[in-house]
């Protein structure tokens, strides 16, 4: 077996590490079409079989992403006519505008993940020292507090200007990008 990891990744590879990416967003689309968690899991894993099958590499995530979720409203409908349509099933134009407000929820939340690694880019080292401790490694603020060498409450206020911080660079990122 050969494991030399240089090369371009294979079929599988890529198919894995797409799919590892967008599971949940996948997951939550399925979930806001029929709304009851074991028939989404159900979908999910059918929905992930017949992508595997098509799978053709994308020209970027975000076409796989629709790629994926068209696939799920599919998989969606199919799943209701197998059960004779005990799922909650609304008329097809109702069907279309969830899946346009769910793909476009989708969408925004990549944009704020985007937004968020954007801004936290743009701390001191320091505020960005404090992230890390505090959600990366998972340590409570007395934690922080311990490693850094500041009081609690020097944490959870610095802290709070963080997050300030982060969620007005957000906005204004969104802002920008509305204008587009």
């Amino acid at each position: 077996m050969n494991c030399d990891t240089a090369g371009p990744p294979d079929r599988a590879s890529q198919f894995i590490s797409l799919y590892m990416a967008y599971q949940t967003k996948i997951r939550g689309y399925i979930l806001c079409l029929v709304g009851n968690w074991a028939d989404a899991d159900d979908i999910l894993q059918q929905t992930a079989l017949v992508m595997w099958r098509k799978f053709r590499p994308p020209e970027s995530d975000r076409q796989f992403l629709h790629w994926a979720l068209r696939i799920a409203h599919y998989e969606v409908t199919n799943h209701a006519q197998r059960k004779g349509n005990h799922l909650p099933l609304f008329s097809q134009e109702v069907m279309d505008q969830i899946e346009a407000k769910a793909a476009r929820a989708v969408e925004h939340q990549d944009l704020i993940s985007e937004a968020l690694q954007a801004c936290i880019r743009l701390l001191r080292e320091r505020d960005k020292e404090l992230l890390r401790l505090r959600y990366e490694v998972g340590a409570t603020v007395a934690g922080v507090a311990a490693s850094v060498g500041r009081s609690i409450d020097a944490v959870y206020k610095a802290l709070n200007r963080i997050h300030y911080q982060l969620l007005i660079c957000i906005r204004r990122k969104l802002a920008q990008t509305e204008q587009i």
